[in-house]
């Protein structure tokens, strides 16, 4: 007992020789960074899927390309008419009775703003049209193939506010209609018997369009269609910081 007393008061004095410093708290650092933000105002989040058809063309015969995409997207606007964004996900694709399996999907694109006007009369067209430039690569590597697809388009936008296009500032919510000519370059192959095969799509001129929804000030909704010879349905759902 008397042991446990001697070592208890040793410890006690021990500390109490210690370095003021060395009894800090772990927060007391400096409040001083090395890099300093305001915040994270130009970036956006969101999830985007597609269920694609398009014909194909393998061993010189024509069948049918169907496949579906989902992922996270992530956006980066540094200027205003400028966004810069990257999809990581799945996809799966069949060509025919051949299968590509799933496997990892992701693209890199932008979305530009080259043209905008604000109509205020006559009434019954006023709104907000603009013309929109988007470029896209996106890539699946799947268990029995893969498929790359290039795509470009060109699109006419009107968007009607709940307001007055003054006002938008202070009411931003608002319904966008678009339409435009659409590239789109895909290719890949696909594992047959033990062999590989190229495939390409057999139309890569065609034209997109559809409709995004503002449902709130940072919640945007979208959901469209791209025809070449067959429909493609995409949707995508934001948040904007």
């Amino acid at each position: 007992m008397k042991t446990c007393t001697r070592i208890a008061v040793g410890l006690i004095l021990l500390a109490s020789l210690l370095p003021a410093s060395a009894a800090s708290p772990v927060a007391s650092g400096s409040r001083e960074a090395l890099f300093v933000s305001d915040g994270i105002e130009g970036w956006s989040l969101g999830v985007d899927g597609s269920s694609i058809r398009r014909d194909a063309t393998i061993a010189g015969f024509l069948d049918r390309l169907e496949a579906t995409t989902y992922g996270g997207f992530v956006g980066w606007r540094g200027v205003p008419w400028l966004t810069l964004y990257t999809v990581l996900g799945q996809a799966d694709a069949d060509l025919g009775v051949d299968t590509l399996g799933d496997g990892f999907y992701w693209a890199l694109g932008l979305q530009a703003t080259v043209w905008q006007m604000d109509m205020l009369d006559p009434e019954f067209l006023s709104g907000r049209w603009s013309i929109r430039l988007g470029a896209e690569y996106a890539s699946a590597d799947l268990s029995s193939g893969e498929w790359q697809d290039v795509s470009a388009s060109l699109r006419l936008q009107y968007e009607i506010f709940v307001e007055t296009v003054e006002t938008t500032q202070k009411i931003p919510y608002s319904l966008a209609l678009y339409a435009g000519p659409m590239y789109s370059g895909l290719d890949g192959n696909v594992s047959v018997n033990g062999f590989r095969e190229d495939f390409e799509a057999d139309e890569d001129i065609g034209v997109v369009a559809g409709i995004e929804l503002s449902i709130s000030h940072n919640v945007l909704l979208g959901i469209g269609a791209e025809y070449f010879d067959d429909v493609t349905w995409v949707g995508s759902l934001r948040y904007k910081f």
